[in-house]
C-alpha cells in the first residue's frame, strides 16, 4: 500500500513522500528531497523507534513522537 506523507521534523520541511509498508508496523519513506525514514508511521506522522537519514548522511536513531526525534538510542 502507497500513501503520501507531509513531514516537518525539526523545523525542516521534508516535502512529501512515499510511505511503503514492509511488514505491516514498520514502513520506510522516502522523501522528495532524498531523506529516508524507517519505522513506525502512526495516523500519518512518525512515531516510535525508527531510523531518520537526511539526504546530507545525518542519522537520527531512536525515538520520534508526531514527526519529531524526541530521544536517541543508546
Amino acid at each position: 500500500m502507497l500513501h503520501l506523507l507531509c513531514v516537518k521534523v525539526f523545523h525542516q520541511k521534508f516535502g512529501y513522500g512515499i510511505v511503503y509498508d514492509i511488514d505491516g508496523e514498520n514502513a520506510e519513506v522516502k522523501f522528495d528531497d532524498g531523506s529516508i525514514y524507517n519505522g513506525p508511521i502512526k495516523k500519518n506522522k512518525m512515531s516510535g523507534k525508527g531510523k531518520l537519514t537526511l539526504n546530507d548522511g545525518t542519522i537520527y536513531e531512536g525515538k520520534f513522537k508526531s514527526n519529531k526525534f524526541v530521544e536517541k538510542m543508546s
